[in-house]
């Protein structure tokens, strides 16, 4: 079986050509248990489980179940690699009705307004999507499009120094212009919520979050959305035969 998974790797991977694996900053999907989340792009950016969230049936195999309370969110360590200028943000999310639901995030808590990068849901069901400068100034993206109805959808996010694009489940959401360059902080990356309790943690499933130092094209987020994460995150960009065969277990129970 291992063997057949292998053939099908080296098959579907030239569709994944215009991405440049180097882009990768860290890619979670969620296939493990227990206490810790593994970051499978081999950048070490693993991440801690509270014992309030649960692995439960995902997108793509496996996600993290959140219950919406104070606490009950995962974290990453710091990291100046997860710092972005550009990026790409990509997940799955099934989520029910609440205020505020906050995906993901750099900055452990978002009332000190030096977010990287935020990523949530607003009252209305929405995406918002925000970052901040060195000066304190906001760079807001809102969606349109209501997405907290307990099905699942794709959200990707990206930002190419001039303007930030929202799209849900492949197709264009919102889009606003902007030069600003994010402010850098040292806080970890938080997954599920941050530390204000449980006004903005997430009521939900989580499953396959990306996260890419360059803006993706559509097609680009369209192939991730269809092919999952699991199949760009351990191949070398110099030799598409070097293929680590953990990967190969994990694909196989998919």
């Amino acid at each position: 079986r291992a063997v057949s998974t292998l053939l099908f790797l080296l098959i579907a991977l030239p569709c994944l050509g215009s991405i440049d694996l180097n882009s990768i900053v860290g890619i979670w999907v969620f296939d493990e248990e227990g206490n810790m989340v593994r970051d499978i792009s081999g950048h070490g950016h693993d991440g801690k489980v509270p014992a309030g969230v649960k692995w439960v049936s995902g997108r793509i195999g496996k996600g993290v179940e959140f219950p919406g309370n104070t606490g009950d969110y995962i974290s990453v360590k710091h990291d100046e690699s997860l710092n972005l200028d550009r990026w790409t943000i990509t997940a799955w999310i099934k989520l029910g009705k609440k205020d505020w639901q906050l995906i993901i995030q750099k900055n452990v808590n978002g009332t000190r307004n030096v977010n990287n990068y935020s990523l949530y849901t607003e009252p209305a069901g929405r995406i918002n999507f925000n970052f901040f400068t060195e000066a304190g100034e906001l760079n807001l993206l809102k969606g349109t499009r209501p997405v907290t109805d307990e099905s699942w959808h794709h959200v990707a996010v990206t930002y190419d120094g001039s303007s930030m694009k929202l799209y849900i489940d492949g197709e264009l959401d919102g889009e606003t212009q902007t030069s600003a360059k994010p402010v850098h902080n040292t806080d970890p990356l938080v997954i599920g919520g941050d530390d204000r309790g449980a006004s903005v943690q997430v009521k939900g499933v989580l499953d396959e979050i990306g996260l890419f130092n360059v803006p993706l094209s559509q097609d680009d987020i369209r192939t991730i959305m269809e092919k999952g994460l699991a199949q760009i995150a351990a191949v070398s960009p110099s030799n598409k035969l070097a293929v680590v065969w953990g990967r190969i277990k994990l694909l196989s129970r998919r």
